[in-house]
């Protein structure tokens, strides 16, 4: 049964990336003309490292309910209700509820969160409704980090350590040790490197 309320997830960051800690927030709006009295609402993260999994622990989410909301967590799902029965009448206004700390697979895929609402309308009978709402996750982006080293001089036939970090892919690195031979050889996506 289709729900009676809209939904979507604005996330942060935008686009979501595979492996990374992310924000949710579920932004709820009545598409209709007539209020819409909502006694519950449920959200369900799928929890596990697939590609069609949110994450991989819903531990370390960190929810904020709507002003006038409150929210209780058993694993990946959230429950949301309001605290009066006003709280729960939407009209014109819309709700956001925010997820903060979503630890992200490391699988790049869609996940459907699940949405469960318990809602009526004038002309609809109080009922529970279920709708599904796809966030993808993406590959992680490429990303190195700045080029360090442990001495900003060094002595003729001296040694450095220089330190990176980055993305998986194929690093080379030119260097001058004797000023007239420059070196270009294949290095891994992290240092430390002793040149």
């Amino acid at each position: 049964m289709t729900t009676l309320l809209s939904y979507a997830f604005l996330s942060e960051p935008d686009p979501l990336q595979a492996g990374s800690t992310a924000t949710l927030t579920l932004v709820v709006s009545n598409p209709s003309r007539e209020a819409i009295t909502c006694a519950s609402i449920t959200v369900t993260f799928r929890v596990g490292t697939n590609a069609n999994d949110l994450t991989a622990s819903a531990e370390g989410i960190v929810p904020r309910a709507q002003t006038g909301w409150d929210c209780a967590q058993t694993g990946g799902v959230f429950a949301l209700t309001p605290q009066t029965a006003a709280a729960g009448v939407v009209a014109g206004e819309g709700l956001a509820f925010v997820f903060a700390g979503v630890a992200l697979n490391a699988q790049p895929g869609t996940s459907t969160v699940t949405i469960g609402e318990r809602a009526s309308s004038p002309s609809q009978p109080q009922d529970d409704r279920t709708a599904p709402v796809e966030v993808a996750k993406f590959p992680a982006q490429f990303a190195v980090s700045d080029l360090t080293a442990d001495a900003t001089e060094v002595a003729p036939g001296g040694s450095v350590v220089l330190m990176w970090s980055g993305s998986p892919a194929e690093y080379r690195l030119r260097y001058d040790p004797s000023g007239d031979a420059p070196v270009d050889e294949p290095v891994s996506s992290a240092g430390p490197l002793r040149v």
